[in-house]
């Protein structure tokens, strides 16, 4: 805008050396209107100042924010693995292969849900009937499931041979038994139902209820198949 101002003066001289050298006397130049552009171009001026100001202000404000952190996503993050970690440690396994006794099983450790599956897909179901059935003394082959912090357990055994076989879902869970004809103090003992099953989708959609702790749906969903029985659980 200074540059602007420059060439109104310029032009102004110029106009006037033009008049003198014609012998023309200059028109009358309305001293209020130069004063009125000077006054324009000097408020442009100060409006570019300002602008100038304003995009200094903006830049330093950019330089000196920083993106917002959210303190909680890392603690959702920590709590997710506390949670993992959690579920992962509550939960224990064993198997019982074919002709065992009764109360001997084989203890696998700690699990979840996954690596448990896992391990029931490749367990060697129909090899293990075929064994039962040369030597049909003893148990049958069972993988089993236990929640450590409400001490019920889910297990899954195989009755039958390669070409018809049945599962068998026994669910085991703290049960309060009363005293002799009802009256003194009370027992808790572990209690088992087992129901009979052919679906292996039904099977592992029953893993997830009891992984979840949704025993409440568990229930429901295998009372609502055959039940083989109920009784004391021994082992």
């Amino acid at each position: 805008m200074k540059n602007q101002k420059i060439i109104v003066v310029s032009v102004f001289l110029l106009l006037l050396v033009s008049c003198s050298n014609k012998n023309d006397k200059p028109k009358d130049i309305d001293e209020n209107s130069i004063d009125k552009t000077e006054k324009i171009i000097d408020s442009d001026e100060n409006i570019i100042d300002d602008s100038e100001e304003v995009k200094s202000n903006n830049k330093s404000t950019e330089e000196n924010s920083e993106p917002i952190k959210n303190d909680n996503e890392e603690t959702v993050e920590d709590n997710s693995e506390e949670i993992k970690e959690n579920i992962e440690s509550s939960f224990s396994w064993k198997v019982k292969m074919a002709g065992y006794e009764l109360e001997k099983f084989d203890k696998k450790g700690k699990t979840d849900y996954n690596n448990f599956v896992s391990e029931f897909e490749k367990f060697p179901w129909m090899e293990q009937l075929d064994y039962l059935k040369k030597k049909p003394e003893g148990s049958s082959p069972r993988i089993e499931i236990k929640d450590l912090k409400t001490g019920k357990s889910f297990w899954v055994a195989m009755a039958g041979d390669r070409n018809d076989y049945t599962y068998l879902i026994g669910y085991v869970y703290p049960k309060e038994k009363k005293g002799m004809f009802g009256k003194g103090k009370g027992e808790t003992i572990r209690w088992l139902e087992v129901y009979l099953t052919e679906d292996k989708k039904f099977v592992i959609s029953s893993f997830i209820l009891f992984f979840e702790g949704d025993y409440t749906n568990l229930e429901e969903k295998i009372r609502k198949l055959k039940e083989y029985g109920q009784m004391e659980a021994k082992d």
